[in-house]
């Protein structure tokens, strides 16, 4: 409650907070509660708490209703969260709407994966948020035990383990891309990669796709620039994009523009409509350039003109 009861800014100050818990703790209550008690003295701050307390009672009445991916859209709409972070415009606000993305995503997965699982006590919203409740317990992780450890490269600082498998090194992936228009935050997913890259004692295997499905569609991926980082030597296989160069050749891996889906004849132009992963849809204004420095001018539904690089931008024609 202490971490949404503000946020987005809502009037709400630390001062009125701390004066609802205290009024929960002296009537034995939850603080939920004492944001009642603090809504029925009135004034501003009550009035401010009221219409937020507004906000939770109605959306406590529609959840249960509603499939977990309706709640969590309808969660986002009311609180204004979601509008908060579009707003802002930063790395960080957008990594987080793309995190949403993922979550909503998640939930209509697990409802059309669950659609037949009945529970005369609990709603498909309570059966979701059981599935997916997280538990940070990598701290209390045993590393000797014969099983295999899912975990992002973050988690992974400090531990080691003999064989390491790697997995989407594309691009809008790892380099996030959040961070694909700033080049120092480019350089800090390098030494992210080069984290997990070190966290294999003895075999390190890396993969990307070529497309998978992204925010509830099919999105075409291109291999991440750390790949051609790679010193060849360290190399067996194949590198994903193309096969392996002769020794003391270069890499060739393929980063040109291929958002055609399949039996479309689908061409970069004006008019044209694409799906950013951050950005949303939005149509082609002009576009600049050709090959691998291909520029696009895009008005975006939501916010308004962007200019993004075509080999970085995991565009989807739609």
């Amino acid at each position: 409650m202490r971490r949404i009861v503000n946020n987005p800014p809502r009037g709400i100050g630390k001062a009125t907070v701390e004066r609802a818990a205290t009024a929960a703790d002296a009537a034995g209550v939850s603080l939920l509660e004492g944001l009642r008690i603090v809504a029925g003295e009135g004034g501003r701050a009550g009035s401010k708490v009221a219409d937020f307390l507004n906000v939770v009672d109605g959306l406590a009445r529609e959840l249960p209703e509603l499939s977990p991916a309706e709640a969590i859209a309808r969660v986002l709409d009311r609180s204004g969260y979601l509008r908060s972070l579009e707003q802002q415009g930063t790395t960080e606000a957008e990594g987080r709407l793309e995190n949403l993305r993922e979550l909503l995503a998640g939930a209509d997965d697990f409802a059309r994966a669950n659609s037949a699982l009945g529970d005369d006590e609990r709603s498909a919203l309570e059966l979701f948020l059981e599935e997916v409740a997280l538990v940070a317990d990598i701290d209390q992780a045993d590393t000797r035990a014969d099983r295999v450890s899912m975990m992002t490269v973050h988690s992974a600082k400090g531990l080691e383990y003999p064989i390491v498998f790697l997995v989407g090194l594309e691009e809008g992936i790892f380099p996030h891309s959040a961070s694909a228009r700033d080049e120092r935050g480019v350089e800090e997913e390098r030494r992210l990669c080069y984290v997990g890259m070190t966290r294999a004692m003895e075999r390190l295997t890396i993969s990307c796709a070529e497309e998978r499905r992204r925010f509830g569609s099919r999105s075409y991926q291109v291999p991440s620039r750390f790949l051609s980082e790679i010193p060849e030597e360290l190399v067996e296989g194949e590198l994903p994009g193309g096969p392996k160069p002769a020794r003391g050749g270069d890499y060739n891996i393929d980063y040109s523009y291929a958002q055609e889906s399949a039996g479309e004849g689908s061409t970069l132009g004006p008019g044209l409509r694409v799906r950013h992963p951050i950005f949303g849809e939005g149509t082609v204004m002009q576009v600049a350039g050709s090959g691998q420095g291909q520029k696009l001018r895009i008005r975006f539904d939501r916010v308004g003109i962007k200019t993004v690089l075509v080999r970085f931008a995991n565009l989807e024609v739609v």
